[in-house]
């Protein structure tokens, strides 16, 4: 076995979320970030996953729940519509981004993102993860 770039790339994506769970441990929260916007840097290099995904939580959905759990909700919506323009209609994403506008006070847009999933949900196009 030889690795490629490919595999090398997510394991080092892997490596770096991992990192983040060591940094957070010991309380530093200034090496977690640096290390989730690596992951997110290096994942973004991969191709687009098929079937089930090599590295189970996206590196943009790790980031942006990072950052709900520091109180930055504009900057983590920011970061959910990254990761879903990348893989559109993930549960986790939405469900992310509904809790950033509902810490905002912003329930049209609760409401809204309630409704599309409704809608996706429904038509059995959204899978529930």
């Amino acid at each position: 076995y030889a690795p490629n770039k490919r595999t090398i790339i997510r394991a080092e994506t892997m490596l770096n979320q991992i990192m983040v769970m060591a940094d957070l441990l010991v309380g530093n929260n200034e090496n977690a970030e640096i290390h989730l916007k690596q992951a997110v840097e290096l994942e973004d290099q991969l191709p687009l996953p098929q079937g089930p995904p090599d590295i189970p939580l996206p590196s943009y959905e790790q980031y942006a729940y990072w950052l709900l759990d520091n109180q930055r909700y504009e900057e983590a919506i920011a970061v959910f519509d990254q990761g879903l323009e990348r893989t559109p209609l993930r549960t986790k994403a939405l469900q992310g981004k509904m809790i950033a506008y509902q810490a905002l006070g912003d329930m049209d847009k609760v409401n809204e993102i309630q409704n599309l999933w409704d809608v996706f949900l429904q038509s059995k196009l959204l899978v529930v993860n």
